[in-house]
């Protein structure tokens, strides 16, 4: 599973993993357990910089974190869970997968991702 939170936001703080503050564990650490001994969780981290960059070079990043992650193991099954504007560049970067690469793709877990026009989309995109 690959964990995307929103551009620029740290991947602890967005799925309760651990407050940045208070270091308090703030998630049901029962079903993390149980989820991290049964499958790889990958909680990815967009590069420094990404929020003031265009959602089509986010989308290329993360589409190489992917094909990196799968070096070792290409034909692992991929689940995505996805936050708010890390949503949407999941959305830009499977339409940019290759097909042998996409066909790996499982399942899709979308979580407050903003809803938008395709025209606000096309002028974010690049």
């Amino acid at each position: 599973m690959i964990a995307i939170p929103a551009v620029g936001g740290i991947p602890d703080s967005t799925w309760g993993l651990q407050d940045p503050i208070t270091s308090i564990r703030s998630c049901d650490t029962t079903v993390y357990n149980a989820l991290k001994n049964e499958a790889y969780i990958h909680f990815y981290t967009f590069p420094e910089g990404s929020s003031s960059r265009p959602l089509g070079t986010c989308a290329d990043d993360l589409l190489l974190a992917i094909k990196d992650l799968l070096s070792e193991n290409d034909k692992l099954p991929i689940h995505f869970a996805a936050y708010s504007t890390g949503g949407i560049v999941l959305k830009f970067t499977i339409t940019r997968a290759t097909s042998d690469l996409a066909n790996q793709f499982h399942s899709v877990a979308f979580f407050g991702v903003p809803r938008t026009s395709p025209r606000e989309l096309k002028n974010n995109l690049n």
